[in-house]
């Protein structure tokens, strides 16, 4: 289900009835103050747990010069009552030129900005506040992450900070041994 950089993949063919979207902004009132304006063009909206791979989440495009496939994504974060905190920015127009122009690899996800990851060590302290991640893929997908069950996102990020270095351990003690013999 997912693409390179953690990236949902794009399946347009499934299409939700109003009452699936009607439900998923009842069960979150506050996306009316932001995307309302969707709704008429949003043809997926779910609900999801964050993870780990969560924090993978990057801003991004494919683009599909030959086909209507080509999506953006943005990426928004909110608090417990649905106040925005921040968005995880992409680059700015004038960079994303070359890169429209740059063809040679049509259908590859290019991430044009920050992982998820990324954005909440920026924000430091004001990470805290973060309940919810929601992810817009054009104008057809849109999809609320919320925190895990006992714990917050910020634990999750502090999950992949620690089996990060766990990692890196176990990698430097595999090529000690490996010097050694």
């Amino acid at each position: 289900m997912y693409l390179e950089g953690g990236m949902p993949s794009i399946q347009k063919e499934f299409v939700m009835s109003a009452h699936q979207l009607k439900v998923v902004f009842e069960q979150f009132p506050w996306l009316n103050n932001h995307f309302g304006a969707l709704k008429p063009y949003l043809s997926e909206a779910m609900v999801s747990r964050a993870g780990v791979e969560t924090l993978e989440l990057r801003v991004g495009y494919v683009l599909e010069p030959i086909t209507e496939s080509s999506f953006r994504s943005k990426i928004f974060l909110f608090d417990r009552n649905g106040e925005l905190i921040s968005t995880v920015h992409g680059k700015k127009w004038y960079h994303r030129i070359r890169d429209f122009f740059d063809l040679d690899q049509p259908g590859i996800f290019r991430p044009t900005g920050k992982s998820l990851e990324e954005a909440l060590t920026e924000l430091g302290e004001r990470a805290r506040a973060c309940a919810y991640v929601v992810l817009v893929v054009n104008h057809w997908r849109l999809v609320v992450f919320r925190e895990p069950k006992g714990r917050t996102i910020c634990d999750l990020l502090k999950e992949k900070e620690q089996k990060d270095a766990d990692d890196e351990e176990r990698a430097r003690e595999e090529i000690r041994k490996e010097m050694l013999s």
